[in-house]
């Protein structure tokens, strides 16, 4: 029996996916690469390390670790400068009546992302406070695909994860 649910945020709750294509587009532009919308989706849900590393090889460039950590700053900042922007209208169509009838049945909700700015989204969306536990990047060592962001989730939530 299914007692809490455990969500991902992008692509679930909203769609950031642009706004990260837009952040990565420049950063790629700044080694002479064009990110195109193919590349992009090779991105979707991979970690901002392992996303840097893709640009740089089809960009064919190297770059020293620190960097690399300079480039993954500037890219969130931009990432950061759209989020910014972000509002209730940014929320997927039946959000908002999920959200509504899970409150009403008494479900538990947890986030599980592989984002490091979850929180800084679920506020800008008024979505912060409608969940009872957020992970994300911040919080676990083995970013998804790997089980760790919702096994984590749902230990927060008190349940077995078979019961998410």
């Amino acid at each position: 029996m299914i007692r809490g649910i455990i969500l991902d945020l992008d692509g679930v709750i909203c769609d950031t996916a642009g706004f990260h294509y837009l952040a990565w587009k420049r950063l790629a532009a700044d080694y002479g690469y064009t990110l195109t919308e193919g590349d992009n989706e090779a991105l979707k849900g991979v970690s901002r390390t392992d996303s840097l590393k893709f640009i740089l090889g089809k960009a064919n460039t190297q770059l020293s670790e620190d960097d690399c950590k300079i480039d993954l700053q500037r890219k969130n900042e931009w990432y950061l400068e759209y989020v910014k922007q972000m509002d209730e209208t940014h929320l997927l169509p039946g959000v908002t009546k999920f959200f509504r009838i899970a409150k009403y049945k008494g479900i538990p909700l947890a986030l599980g992302s592989a984002s490091r700015n979850a929180a800084l989204v679920l506020s800008k969306v008024g979505l912060l406070s409608a969940f009872d536990a957020i992970v994300d990047a911040n919080q676990v060592v083995n970013g998804k695909p790997h089980p760790e962001t919702f096994l984590k989730a749902a230990e927060m939530l008190n349940m077995a994860a078979h019961e998410c």
